[in-house]
């Protein structure tokens, strides 16, 4: 995220006010229609009730953190990534556990107590976002040779420790990973299909450039999974899900960062 704060100016944020619709129309139709791309998937692969609980906590979660490096990775919008991310993640403090506990009861009839630790989020929000953020961009304001000198450095060693995380999931959650593989490998490439179509489309409608749009599809498939592991654990004693949102991550991350640098290479040759 800090590497996320050096691309970034005020002006870019300024940028944002631009198309104020998009923004808010966004953050509503995440909560409102997410869950149910996630329930028409568990139905049409006739998943279980864990997976399809798993995919619902998923789609209720609010726009990850790492949604911010993929649309730099794909040189996106990242200043309305930012502004996406640090909303969502706000209203997620009331729209998540009503959206979970309403899920709940309508397809289980189970009448869950849903309360997401606020301290904790927005710890998690300042710490993983906010902060790192503001540190890239004083360096970009305070020390422009130092940034121009080791910014791609930095993002290089970004992308490496991506993939070291990727690889450590895959060496420790393999037992989790193999049973119903098949399964939850399409449940991930349709959510994020069906997920990220929707946040073009917005975008389209919008009429916004096509950095937004890459901005905007890519905040709608790539979901908060700390604060899905936090409900998951600590509000519904669910330590099943840990496996299985870190095989979703994995899983997501191989099929987004071909695309994301497929994206990168066609705007730069328009360039």
């Amino acid at each position: 995220m800090v590497g996320v704060g050096m691309e970034l100016t005020l002006a870019d944020f300024r940028r944002v006010l631009h198309f104020p619709a998009a923004v808010f129309s966004a953050i509503a139709l995440q909560a409102a229609l997410l869950p149910i791309i996630a329930w028409m998937i568990a139905q049409l692969l006739q998943a279980d009730a864990q997976l399809a609980a798993s995919l619902i906590l998923i789609a209720a979660s609010p726009i990850a953190t790492s949604a911010n490096y993929y649309v730099l990775l794909a040189r996106g919008d990242t200043a309305l990534s930012v502004t996406l991310t640090a909303l969502s993640n706000l209203a997620a403090l009331a729209a998540t556990p009503l959206v979970v506990a309403a899920s709940f009861e309508w397809l289980w009839h189970d009448d869950a107590r849903v309360r997401l630790p606020v301290a904790l989020a927005m710890r998690q929000l300042f710490l993983g976002l906010l902060l790192p953020i503001g540190v890239g961009m004083m360096l970009r304001r305070f020390a422009q040779d130092w940034t121009q000198r080791y910014r791609k450095y930095l993002q290089g060693g970004s992308a490496a420790l991506l993939v070291a995380i990727i690889g450590v999931v895959l060496a420790t959650q393999a037992d989790t990973l193999a049973p119903g593989l098949g399964r939850l490998a399409s449940a991930t490439l349709l959510f994020t299909l069906a997920s990220a179509g929707v946040g073009y489309a917005l975008a389209a409608k919008f009429r916004c450039d096509s950095g937004a749009r890459i901005s905007l599809a890519i905040a709608f498939c790539d979901r908060n999974l700390s604060i899905a592991m936090m409900l998951a654990v600590a509000v519904l004693d669910r330590l099943d899900f840990v496996g299985l949102s870190a095989a979703f991550f994995v899983m997501q991350a191989l099929l987004l960062l071909p695309a994301l640098l497929l994206a990168r290479r066609r705007r730069a040759s328009f360039r």
